[in-house]
């Protein structure tokens, strides 16, 4: 029986940097290597490995072998008492970097380091021989080159790999060697510091997990894993370097790592190396307060009782973070500001025309003099030198706030060419939309599911202790039938379901199925039985009116639950304030809605629900999909008139669509390997992935569409360019077909040709690269 082994030349280095981002994209020309000579025999090969004296490998009984002594360097004069990272390295490494850009960028393309490995030779092995040594001398063999800097000399190829990035060849690098993070190179770093310095996340992880005390190790100057980590500010190398720590059994060896990791942290300035989790963020409305005296008491008093009316309170106490702050926001979401009379002056004039920005106040102890500049601005609704008055004012101002200036979440579906943006682009928004609705309106409710809404809006409602009462009462109380009573009161359940949705935040709106569901079906149950003519008041930007206004003749789906009254009069009312700011427009929605077309979208009259009983309030389903018939001017000039009517499904425009709709939910039960698909056609990558494997984790051991998945997630991952993960997913995938055949002969063969394809995969990978390389340096 025979074999075939890859011989790999070891590839070049790259230049020491732990202070500038690292050079992936470099390599540099191999002059020819006198210590590997592929094309000889295996058995002289290996004589003339054991013979080069630069090979040789002095094991210890140690973790690891001692350092080499530090490479003079006339420009480093070490004192004892400097720090572990002196500002004179930085200064000469920098300009050792600018040098060796010049260099690769001159010598790129004579460069053989990947297309070796590409290339590298098969040779035939007869039964019994041992490869095993010349693999491992090939593997760790160091190279010199007088083209090189000082500080790059004696890397190995598992330096090399490491700096490269690609985990699945590192997996079959450290299954033919022994002494992983034994192997320093001139500068004393083993592979796992330079996969760090290089960004090389899941290779330092690979190396970190393989070795864990790999941890101990330090470099020439006494920088070890959390010093590297945390100058590159990589956090998943911290926090899994300490998880492995935890792990340790020697008490000294963890002691030992323990005061590495103080070092690193004091020396840096990072005193917290955790990852930051991002808050929900579920209103859409914020209070900015800015003012010097943002933490006097009654300051503080006062906020406790605006987070009744807006959960979220930012402050401030300089304008220009304020500032930068506002116009980072999303145009989604509605600020409310307010100001002293001071920082006022400097920053209205800035954030009047901003579109986020809903409404200003200022609080001044001289009202006079500050409503003098104040009224010249038209988001400016009061100037008060009393809090509660201030409390007041916001709170009366929200009530019409909140129904006029939430923004309008849309899709358009254009009927033939469009104008401006691509119509395919807008139909296939318009159509995976639906698609998704659909899909989780038939997905089965999960404990686990209903369970995280709840941990979210706790976290994000710490602190307001009404909100916490109601999402306590919630917790105690809820059930399927209530769930329009829900949705009708001034509480988080509103706030947060409207802005999920609104944000078109895919993620949150899965977690948030059960109730999405449960408002559908008590929508269905009392859908209206006749024709209504309803109306909604709003504002509009000049931007968005203009949107829909080419839309004019086309269909379009609202992403959030929509709220009508049946009374003209009522919707009008939202809309009496004459003060418009520049940018926006007062619009009113006219809509005929005929419930014989409402065949998979009901709408309803939830008065008998809500705990506004003398509201005669129409609530539309998300994704109801209306014919924008007309819009113009009222008149008496005062708002724009947009006239919509329900759309029936068997319109002959959208009939294709939605037939093509129910072919991609297929006839068979709708289950979170659906939901992974629909959201794979929109582009939600991670959350497809997301989604597949919590599917898997539904999947008994042996369930044959394990394998299925598998492939699933491997070409999910090729999509998005990751060839590693891709590799793994496919060997997973025939791994499982493997291990539940009862065909041995068909397993043997099943694997050996995985095995050629896998290699192929691993030589695409390295060709991409130096196409890429290539390309990035011409």
């Amino acid at each position: 029986m025979t074999g075939k082994l890859f011989i790999i030349s070891p590839k070049l280095p790259r230049p020491h940097n732990p202070f500038e981002a690292s050079i992936d994209e470099e390599h540099f020309p191999r002059q020819s290597d006198s210590h590997s000579e592929p094309n000889t025999p295996i058995s002289q090969q290996t004589k003339s490995l054991s013979d080069n004296k630069l090979s040789k490998i002095k094991r210890n009984a140690s973790v690891r072998i001692n350092p080499p002594k530090p490479i003079a360097d006339n420009s480093l004069d070490w004192d004892d008492d400097d720090q572990q990272f002196d500002h004179r390295a930085t200064l000469n490494r920098r300009q050792k970097y600018k040098e060796t850009i010049a260099r690769a960028k001159k010598n790129l393309l004579q460069n053989t380091t990947v297309s070796s490995i590409v290339s590298a030779p098969i040779i035939e092995l007869t039964a019994g021989l041992v490869t095993s040594t010349a693999v491992d001398h090939t593997i760790s063999l160091k190279r010199y080159d007088s083209t090189d800097s000082d500080d790059s000399q004696g890397q190995t190829l598992l330096h090399l790999a490491a700096r490269l990035g690609h985990e699945e060849i590192m997996r079959i690098l450290i299954s033919e060697t022994s002494h992983v993070n034994m192997l320093l190179n001139t500068r004393g770093q083993t592979p796992l510091l330079c996969a760090i310095e290089s960004e090389s996340t899941s290779t330092a992880t690979l190396l970190m997990e393989h070795d864990p005390l790999s941890l101990t190790c330090k470099d020439n100057i006494g920088s070890s894993v959390f010093h590297y980590a945390t100058e590159q500010c990589n956090y998943i190398v911290l926090c899994r370097a300490i998880s492995l720590l935890k792990q340790l059994s020697s008490s000294t060896t963890r002691l030992i790592v323990i005061s590495l990791i103080n070092m690193a942290t004091v020396s840096s300035g990072v005193e917290d190396a955790r990852p930051i989790i991002n808050n929900c963020h579920l209103e859409i409305f914020s209070i900015i307060w800015l003012d010097n005296n943002i933490y006097n008491k009654d300051i503080r008093n006062t906020e406790l009782k605006l987070r009744d009316i807006i959960n979220r309170v930012v402050k401030f106490q300089d304008v220009q973070s304020c500032q930068k702050y506002i116009e980072e926001q999303s145009k989604k979401d509605r600020l409310v500001v307010i100001v002293s009379g001071r920082l006022g002056r400097e920053i209205v004039p800035s954030i009047n025309t901003v579109r986020q920005v809903v409404s200003i106040y200022v609080y001044c102890m001289d009202k006079k003099s500050n409503k003098e500049w104040a009224d010249k601005f038209s988001k400016v609704k009061a100037v008060t030198s009393d809090l509660s008055e201030l409390v007041s004012h916001i709170k009366d101002d929200h009530k019409i706030q909140k129904q006029v200036e939430e923004p309008l979440s849309i899709n358009i579906f254009t009927i033939g060419s469009g104008k401006g943006k691509s119509t395919s682009d807008l139909n296939g928004k318009f159509l995976f939309s639906q698609v998704l609705i659909d899909c989780l309106l038939k997905l089965k409710s999960t404990e686990k599911g209903t369970n995280e809404v709840i941990k979210c809006c706790k976290q994000e409602y710490k602190g307001n202790n009404l909100e916490l009462h109601n999402i306590q009462e919630f917790e105690q109380t809820y059930s399927p039938d209530k769930a329009l009573n829900w949705y009708s009161r001034e509480a988080f359940f509103f706030k947060t379901i409207n802005t999920v949705l609104r944000n078109e935040n895919t993620r949150l709106t899965c977690l948030f199925r059960t109730y999405i569901s449960d408002i559908y079906r008590q929508l269905k149950s009392c859908q209206i039985t006749n024709p209504v003519r309803v109306y909604r008041g709003q504002h509009l930007s000049t931007d968005e009116l203009e949107t829909l206004k080419k839309s004019t003749g086309h269909f379009i789906s609202v992403n959030s639950f929509f709220s009508t009254s049946l009374v003209c009069q009522e919707a009008l009312v939202f809309l009496n304030d004459s003060n418009v700011p520049p940018g926006l427009e007062k619009v009113l929605f006219d809509i005929d809605a005929d419930p014989k077309f409402a065949t998979t979208k009901p709408f309803s009259d939830i008065s008998a629900y809500s705990v506004y009983k003398n509201e005669s309030e129409v609530l539309f389903m998300l994704g109801c999909i209306f014919r924008l018939n007309n819009i113009e001017r009222s008149s008496d000039n005062e708002r724009w008139i947009i006239k919509m009517t329900l759309s029936n499904e068997n319109d002959y425009a959208l009939k294709n669509v939605l037939i093509y709709m129910r072919d991609q939910l297929g006839s068979g039960d709708t289950n979170l390997r659906t939901l992974a698909q629909v959201l794979w056609r929109m582009g939600k990558i991670g959350l497809a992935e997301e989604y597949f494997q919590h599917f898997l984790e539904e999947l008994s051991a042996n369930d044959p569409l394990r394998s299925t998945v598998y492939e699933e997630l491997g070409d999910l991952a090729s999509q998005n360019r990751d060839y590693d993960k891709s590799v793994e997913w496919h060997q997973k995938a025939l791994d499982f077909k493997s291990k539940n055949s009862a065909n041995d002969t068909d397993n043997n063969n099943k694997r050996s040709d995985h095995t050629g394809k896998f290699i192929e995969r691993l030589c695409f990978i390295f060709e991409r690269d130096i196409r890429y390389k290539n390309q990035y340096f011409s």
